[in-house]
């Protein structure tokens, strides 16, 4: 099925003015914050700069290898975003500035933020979500008992451009950036809030219950449109509105929340039938809600606080990291959660499982069929070369991304074994023992049975 990329065939050159600004367009916008800009498009106050002029420096700055490895919770397909956008009229006159990039491991904040001022005069205003550091993920949690410092920045980067820029203005972000533009818009000043005519929340989780009853939220929430996957979980965490779509999607379970898996038809997103969330999400979902209803502030920070230390103590950096199955890693982190209290372990542990459990059963292909491409690909004569001077491709990002999870599996699969040849064959002698020995009792079982 068809994604905001296709979409960029079909209309990418077609103006505003022939097409008017759709969902589809909020979608691919909100996911273009995700993209490492830095250097290729000014900060605030620094000028603009055009899509089309932004996409070939882009490429030349970090060149492909890098921009293909970039790590991502999301995928990293939505590195190639402005190459596509570049190549039609409908944005590749558009005008990016504004570019912020924050992470601050000791006040625990991930912000990002990009303007686009497009051709029918309006400003779209593209919050970062979660990315693939654990820091991003922290605040994530930080949110259900206060305040983050990516929330106030993010309404003071509103105030900023609000202030230097004429006409309407459009929010939006995919995951934490969703609600990143709903917390911006209920908070900005007066003058600023005025000017916002549309908040595009893409699957951003809820707001705490003494957050979203404030007056605030009811001056901006006729202007939120809530977009969720069926699959959803991110999205239904804390208080949230009604959905204004539920969205099908290519991909299964937790991976949904990738937007580049949202299936697109026409200038839509197609909406799935009956309007209902997946149960299974649901209970996910009323899991971690429960809970949190249930913990006060207090608790809440001790527990995240506790798993992030532990985290940062078993050099866990980031979300794909945690979810690689790499043995020694999470032996090191699990040593880590067994010192804490026994009533901060099961709340830890329970934390690890929700966040990790979904993510990574989906998202780790079956050691079996792992072992099976590795051994393929072991046996061809090479790797394909990637030509460092082509334009970015999809097909090839996926071809490198694949040959990155078979070197992981390898690593996975020594880390099991051990790193020298005696290792090995102690590890494999151990194995072979147990298997006989397991072998032995079944045997004398089944004799014991007949006799």
């Amino acid at each position: 099925m068809a994604n905001f990329f296709d979409y960029l065939d079909w209309y990418g050159d077609l103006t505003f003015e022939q097409v008017p600004f759709n969902e589809v367009d909020a979608l691919l916008l909100a996911n273009l914050s995700y993209v490492r800009l830095a250097n290729v498009v000014p900060g605030p106050g620094e000028g603009s700069v055009a899509v089309a002029e932004a996409a070939p420096a882009y490429q030349a700055k970090y060149g492909k290898l890098t921009l293909y490895a970039t790590p991502s919770f999301t995928d990293p397909v939505v590195e190639l975003l402005p190459q596509k956008m570049a190549q039609g009229k409908r944005f590749a006159g558009a005008r990016l500035a504004n570019y912020v990039d924050t992470l601050d491991p000791a006040t625990a904040e991930q912000f990002g933020a990009i303007s686009i001022a497009l051709d029918d005069g309006s400003t779209y205003l593209s919050f970062r979500g979660t990315d693939d550091t654990l820091v991003g993920w922290h605040e994530n949690f930080d949110m259900s008992y206060e305040i983050t410092p990516a929330q106030v920045d993010a309404r003071k980067y509103l105030d900023g451009i609000a202030s230097t820029t004429d006409g309407p203005l459009m929010l939006g972000g995919h995951s934490k950036g969703g609600n990143l533009a709903v917390f911006a818009a209920a908070h900005a000043s007066d003058a600023a809030r005025a000017r916002v005519v549309r908040i595009w929340d893409m699957d951003g989780p809820g707001f705490a219950q003494q957050v979203i009853a404030r007056e605030p939220y009811a001056n901006v929430q006729d202007r939120v449109r809530l977009y969720v996957p069926h699959f959803d979980i991110v999205g239904q965490l804390l208080c949230r509105q009604t959905p204004t779509k539920i969205v099908s999607s290519s991909a299964k379970g937790m991976l949904q929340h990738s937007a580049t898996s949202w299936e697109v038809m026409g200038s839509h997103l197609v909406a799935v039938e009956p309007q209902e969330i997946d149960p299974i999400a649901l209970s996910y979902s009323k899991d971690f809600n429960d809970w949190f209803h249930d913990a006060d502030n207090a608790t809440r920070k001790r527990v995240f606080n506790e798993f992030f230390a532990a985290a940062a103590v078993a050099r866990i950096e980031t979300l794909t990291q945690l979810c690689s199955g790499n043995p020694r890693m999470l032996m090191r982190l699990l040593n880590q959660i067994l010192r804490l209290d026994h009533d901060a372990q099961h709340y830890v542990l329970t934390l690890v499982t929700a966040l990790v459990g979904s993510y990574a059963s989906e998202a780790r292909i079956d050691l079996g069929e792992d072992i099976h491409s590795l051994i393929c690909q072991m046996r061809r004569s090479g790797a394909r070369a990637i030509d460092p001077d082509t334009p970015l491709s999809a097909d090839e990002l996926h071809e490198f991304r694949k040959g990155q999870a078979r070197r992981q599996t390898l690593d996975d699969l020594l880390a099991i074994l051990g790193d020298t040849r005696a290792e090995c064959l102690r590890t494999l002698a151990i194995m072979g023992a147990l298997g006989i020995g397991i072998g032995a009792l079944g045997v004398l079982l089944a004799h014991r049975g007949r006799a």
